[in-house]
């Protein structure tokens, strides 16, 4: 299953000069045509230009309250219909960082003096990007319900952009709360490419609805939409495994293999990571002749990586006690298996799980001497080495886990030698984890970050 993508796309740090307050600015006189002939409108332009240039705080909130007062008295009088009393109105909240009664007032004005739409969008902006900066502030504190009321607000200032919904649907998507995730990405997924400057959130949102189908086990709707994926970017293989997964679920095992065949055809343009990940998809699909063919090519590549040799020797054994083929096939994957085994231990010595599919590959051939012998050496392990963070960074790499005591008796552990590899399996880096005595069950953890053009690692027990 995909994880949800919700961090991708996200405008962090808007920092635009119209987000200031108008406090900040010099006053703006209207840029279209209004009657502000009546007294009342007057008295509320001057008011609201004071406040504008006034620095002291509390001065400023006494000319806004009078501003109000008067805007409030011309629209209870004959003003009601005078676009100005309203423009007038959203400039006020605008002020005063009611995004909701801005957004009403401009709404009021727009809908009695059409000229004044390019005007109020000028506030409407600013209002936006100070309600998306504080909604931002308020995630980044961890008050999500605050930052929901900020988004919301920021949505119904500016409709036409999917940043707010998009925001939205990451943080029910984060919540657990799938229909109201789903509600907002495809809200976003509607403006679509409408929005050109935030294209990428467009994107994410139509995978995320993707993705959100798939975990609900909505397999024709998930096909559907990571079909969107595809079109937006064919590029996009997690799309075509969404798909695949989608009709292996509805009973098409045909169509399934069609798309592993299309990945696998490409497979000489694609990395060793993204190979090694088709393998874990299609093993998990029962795929695994193709599995085989994934985790091989990208060991081509990357010959020393020690998760796809642990996955291509679970693979083989698959493979090999799979009775209903033929005992060639069978025999072939453990000849195979057997190679394969022996490149992982070499590259993770003193971790259990080798010992322990290299004691399964010797059962299925009838070997019960050479498993018991396998078995025993596992046993005799008084400590296990576990990597279990192993990934390229910018630059570099970095590997991290623990040393485990298996022991009920204290256990000396001598240095351990961590070296970085390049594809060609040359060393680029090393580090040495300095001997220690762990206590009874205790373990130990360790981190390396090494710069190169690092593709694995692999260590040494021991000077």
């Amino acid at each position: 299953m995909n994880r949800l993508v919700v961090g991708a796309g996200l405008v962090l740090g808007f920092g635009l000069a119209q987000g200031q307050l108008l406090a900040q600015e010099q006053y703006r006189d209207p840029a279209c045509e209004l009657d502000q002939g009546h007294f009342l409108v007057r008295a509320a332009k001057t008011y609201i230009q004071g406040a504008t240039e006034e620095a002291d705080p509390t001065k400023r909130d006494e000319l806004l309250v009078s501003a109000l007062r008067n805007l409030e008295d011309a629209i209870n009088t004959d003003q009601a219909d005078n676009p100005a009393i309203w423009y007038f109105l959203g400039r006020y909240y605008y002020m005063t960082g009611d995004g909701t009664g801005a957004d009403s007032a401009f709404v009021r004005t727009v809908q009695l003096a059409p000229d004044c739409g390019d005007d109020i969008a000028y506030y409407r902006e600013s209002m936006w990007v100070q309600s998306v900066n504080r909604g931002i502030d308020s995630l980044q504190n961890g008050a999500f319900e605050g930052a929901k009321n900020e988004f919301r607000a920021a949505n119904a200032l500016m409709q036409e952009s999917n940043v707010a919904l998009f925001y939205m649907g990451g943080i029910f998507a984060n919540e657990g709360d799938v229909d109201s995730a789903m509600h907002y990405f495809k809200q976003v997924a509607d403006i679509g490419m409408a929005d050109a400057e935030h294209l990428e959130n467009y994107h994410t949102a139509v995978e995320n609805v993707a993705t959100l189908y798939q975990l609900l086990g909505e397999w024709d709707s998930t096909v559907v939409w990571f079909e969107r994926v595809r079109e937006l970017d064919p590029t996009n293989n997690d799309a075509l495994f969404g798909m695949a997964e989608a009709y292996v679920n509805m009973g098409d095992q045909a169509r399934a293999v069609e798309i592993f065949d299309m990945v696998l055809a490409d497979a000489a343009s694609m990395s060793s990571l993204d190979l090694f990940s088709t393998g874990v998809r299609l093993y998990n699909a029962n795929e695994f002749d193709k599995a085989v063919q994934a985790f091989e090519a990208g060991l081509e590549k990357n010959p020393y990586h020690r998760d796809a040799l642990f996955n291509l020797a679970n693979t083989y054994l698959e493979i090999a006690q799979d009775e209903s083929r033929p005992q060639s096939e069978r025999d072939a994957a453990l000849n195979n298996m057997d190679d394969v085994v022996h490149r992982l231990l070499a590259v993770d010595p003193n971790n259990r799980g080798t010992y322990r599919i290299m004691a399964a590959a010797h059962t299925l051939q009838g070997l019960s001497d050479t498993t018991e012998v396998i078995l025993d050496q596992m046993e005799a392990l008084t400590f296990e080495i576990s990597v279990d963070l192993a990934q390229p960074m910018s630059g570099g790499y970095t590997a991290a886990g623990r040393i485990i005591n298996l022991k009920d008796t204290p256990t000396d552990v001598p240095s351990i030698t961590l070296e970085f590899l390049d594809a060609t399996g040359q060393v680029v880096a090393s580090d040495t984890i300095g001997g220690a005595t762990l206590a009874p069950n205790e373990s130990q953890r360790f981190q390396s970050s090494q710069a190169g053009d690092i593709v694995a690692w692999r260590y040494r027990v021991g000077s």
